[in-house]
């Protein structure tokens, strides 16, 4: 019962991600837009997950990260400075999932029909995930974009569905249209910095 009431709590982070993307800045375009997506192509950060389970190196971007509370350890938040643009790295634990979710299928199904059905129709995206250094890649990603339009304003968003030996993974990139589209190509050459560690 714990883990449903959480996995509602997930769906209900993720749906705030695209609001708060689309009311940044009071609706306006983020003025970095786009600033920097050359010179710190190269340059990764790594950041953890609270409990330790996985690591996701990412660009540095002009106006830094700020690692937000995600209200699990399993999480990792990161969001730049006005929060036009976020990370959001989602651990579901086999142990748990398992008694909801027979396979990775039914929790991309389950997440886009409570999670993301309300933000229209879904474009398959093709996304890699690991298989950079010391980071094996990882098979049967499922990912899909979004595009989303309130009171005049875009935002974007990237959800990446994955498994590995112990966990579910939901990965989601999002944010105001101008600064996702200066960050997104970027960010997702980062993707193969994603390894899970030993626990």
């Amino acid at each position: 019962m714990y883990f449903m009431k959480h996995l509602h709590r997930i769906a209900a982070g993720l749906a705030a991600l695209l609001v708060v993307s689309l009311s940044a800045c009071g609706g306006q375009p983020a003025d970095n837009a786009g600033a920097d997506t050359a010179d710190n192509a190269a340059a990764l950060t790594p950041y953890d997950a609270p409990s330790g389970r996985f690591t996701l190196s990412v660009p540095e971007i002009e106006s830094g990260w700020t690692v937000t509370d995600g209200g699990n350890d399993e999480h990792l938040v990161l969001d730049n400075s006005d929060q036009s643009f976020t990370v959001l790295v989602q651990a579901l634990p086999l142990d748990q999932s398992l008694a909801l979710f027979s396979n990775l299928d039914e929790l991309a199904a389950y997440h886009q029909q409570t999670t993301l059905s309300t933000f229209g129709d879904a474009a398959e995206a093709e996304v890699a995930i690991g298989g950079g250094p010391d980071a094996p890649a990882i098979e049967n990603v499922k990912s899909a974009s979004y595009t989303v339009e309130l009171s005049g304003v875009t935002a974007k968003a990237q959800v990446s569905y994955f498994q590995t030996d112990s966990a579910y993974y939901i990965l989601t990139i999002t944010g105001l249209a101008d600064v996702y589209d200066a960050n997104i190509g970027k960010m997702q050459s980062a993707l193969a910095s994603f390894h899970e560690n030993a626990l």
